[in-house]
Order: structure tokens, then C-alpha cells, then sequence
């Protein structure tokens, strides 16, 4: 791997993890990421996997979970059990890590969401810690949440947590250590 091509790569692994985090505060604010987000997520990963040199056919099999995981997501969307741009967000981002790490990227997803589910019902019943956060308006300081939890938090925090596990990062990363 050339310099520039090494520089790409790294600029397409950093703006992934700089638009999830992105999309985490939109998400924590105001329980909505904008569609411009998970399609630059998605958008991003075509740079990165030419770059990365992992070869077309192991991009196409990314781009078909990322595919699956939006199909999946929008059954999971029409019975209410997540957002839309949780779902988008997601399958965005699986595209990414594709089917071998795909089942690491889920369970890290589900337990940070656990994660956050029990800070949050703990702020609920101390309500100093709402007051030094901050209070999101999904949130009622007096009666609980009004919402469902906003798992772009906990898609953004699993996924950064684990960029090393992208296959396009690894390429990167074995270049830079010389690996």
C-alpha cells in the first residue's frame, strides 16, 4: 500500500468514526439522524475498500450485509422495536464490518445499548446526575423517558470500540506497523 493510498484510507476510517459520533449526539438530542449521515457512512465505505485493497468481491459481500441488515431492520422498524435511522445507521455501518465481524459489531451494539438503558434508568432516580448531564428532551425528569432509548449512541460507541475489527482499518494498520 502506497502513502497516498494509506492517507486515503486513513481519512475514510476517521470521517466513518467522526460522522458516527455525529450521529450519536443528533440521536441523544433530538432522537433523529439525519438520513445525510448514515448515507455518507455508507457512501465512505467505497473509498475505504478500494483503498484498503480488500478486493471487489469481499466489497460486494460488505454492501450485501449492510443490505440484509437494512431488510432485517425494516421488519424490526415496522413493529416499532427501533427507529429508522437507527436502522439505517446500522446497516450503514455494517456494511463496514462486514459478515466476519458482523456478529461482533451486534453484540457490542446490544450490550452498550444495555449499558446506556441502565445509566439512564439510574439518572432517572438520581435526579443530580440529570441536572449535571443535562436533561435530553426524550427524557422526563419527573415521570421517565418518553421515548425508547436512542440506540445511534450505542451503534456509534460499539462501533468505534471496535474499529479495529473493519477489515479495511486492519489493512491499514498492518501497513502502518508494517505487518
Amino acid at each position: 500500500m502506497d502513502q497516498l493510498t494509506l492517507v486515503m484510507n486513513v481519512i475514510c476510517v476517521a470521517a466513518f468514526a467522526a460522522i458516527l459520533l455525529l450521529a450519536a449526539v443528533s440521536d441523544f438530542r433530538n432522537l433523529e439522524i439525519p438520513n445525510w449521515m448514515s448515507i455518507t457512512v455508507a457512501l465512505m465505505f467505497l473509498p475505504a475498500g478500494l483503498s484498503s485493497g480488500i478486493g471487489l468481491w469481499t466489497m460486494t459481500m460488505h454492501i450485501a450485509v449492510g443490505l440484509g441488515i437494512l431488510a432485517v431492520g425494516a421488519g424490526v422498524f415496522t413493529l416499532g422495536l427501533i427507529g429508522g435511522g437507527d436502522v439505517k445507521l446500522l446497516a450503514a455501518t455494517a456494511m463496514w464490518f462486514g459478515l466476519e465481524s458482523l456478529g461482533n459489531l451486534l453484540v457490542g451494539v446490544v450490550i452498550t445499548g444495555g449499558m446506556m438503558a441502565l445509566l439512564i434508568l439510574m439518572s432517572l432516580r438520581l435526579p443530580l446526575l440529570l441536572k449535571i448531564l443535562g436533561t435530553p428532551s426524550w427524557i422526563d425528569p419527573d415521570g421517565g423517558m418518553k421515548q425508547p432509548i436512542p440506540y445511534g449512541v450505542a451503534i456509534a460507541v460499539a462501533s468505534i470500540a471496535m474499529i479495529e475489527r473493519i477489515p479495511v482499518a486492519v489493512s491499514w494498520t498492518h501497513a502502518w506497523t508494517g505487518g
